[in-house]
């Protein structure tokens, strides 16, 4: 009898403070302490070739500049696609520039390459949220007679 009064107990104290540890992870998860968004930090990812220099999103418009380092001018930049995890039916490419958006628009080699998009409450409500925006790209090389094509990838802090 006093064995299982002992195991009783024992299973009672354990059990009430796992219940303890449990509510508070609930309360921490609840007010976004634990919100991984928060801590990820905000990065750009392009292919090889190119760097990416800064970007900005707001919620009516986004600008990321690139910096063409493939060693040589490219000519018929165009994009091709922006999508938004926020957007999965993708954003319009023709609310979307390159630079001045010359058509078509050539980039010499170590200048920066300016792709802006403004579309009327694009993120809005998102403000303080992280957004991840995905774009595709092709150009040709300057010497070369094939397009190709690159991918890059931003998720950052909507201002």
């Amino acid at each position: 009898m006093r064995k299982a009064q002992a195991a009783l107990e024992f299973m009672t104290t354990y059990g009430w403070a796992f219940l303890v540890v449990l509510v508070m992870i609930g309360a921490l998860a609840y007010f976004g302490v634990l919100n991984p968004n928060k801590i990820l930090p905000s990065k750009c990812i392009v292919e090889a070739g190119f760097n990416c220099r800064d970007y900005v999103i707001h919620t009516g418009d986004f600008s990321i500049y690139l910096v063409n380092s493939k060693g040589g001018s490219l000519k018929n930049v165009d994009i091709i696609s922006i999508t938004s995890d926020q957007n999965r039916t993708g954003i319009p490419v023709d609310t979307c520039t390159i630079n001045s958006d010359a058509n078509p628009v050539s980039v010499a080699a170590d200048e920066n390459m300016i792709i802006t998009c403004t579309n009327a409450g694009m993120f809005t409500g998102m403000t303080g949220n992280k957004v991840k925006i995905k774009f595709l790209i092709n150009y040709t090389m300057a010497m070369g007679m094939y397009p190709q094509r690159f991918e890059g990838n931003l998720y950052t802090d909507v201002q």
